[in-house]
């Protein structure tokens, strides 16, 4: 097992036992506006991706998308038995998500994974 998906298999445990997941590219765009981390494999198109980034850019949350997972290994590091294009989380519980974006740091260095965080607005 590649050692990012044995990273993502183990934060989205801890998502699923505390906190909340929507699954599926519907899902996760129609939850994007409330999600803290979206997700995506390589199954997606670009026009989906960039559904999804908005939805990001929207929540002020994180979008991840894997260069090299595919829809089954996404499903399978999420808990299901099938395959999982894209997914949010709409509450972390007790997963550190700053841990998680940090164990990609050389993934996205090397291409392998997108990380697109959302322009955060300045508080008057």
């Amino acid at each position: 097992m590649k050692e990012y998906v044995r990273d993502l298999s183990e934060f989205m445990q801890v998502v699923r036992r505390t906190g909340s997941v929507e699954f599926g590219l519907r899902s996760a765009v129609r939850h994007g506006g409330s999600a803290k981390l979206l997700l995506a494999s390589s199954g997606l198109t670009q026009d989906e991706v960039a559904r999804l980034e908005e939805a990001a850019r929207g929540a002020r949350g994180v979008l991840v998308h894997y260069a090299e997972l595919s829809p089954a290994e996404l499903g399978r590091a999420a808990g299901r038995q099938h395959p999982v294009k894209a997914l949010a989380v709409t509450a972390l519980g007790d997963a550190d998500l700053d841990r998680f974006l940090e164990s990609l740091r050389d993934l996205e260095a090397s291409g392998a994974v997108r990380v697109i965080r959302a322009a955060r607005r300045r508080e008057r």
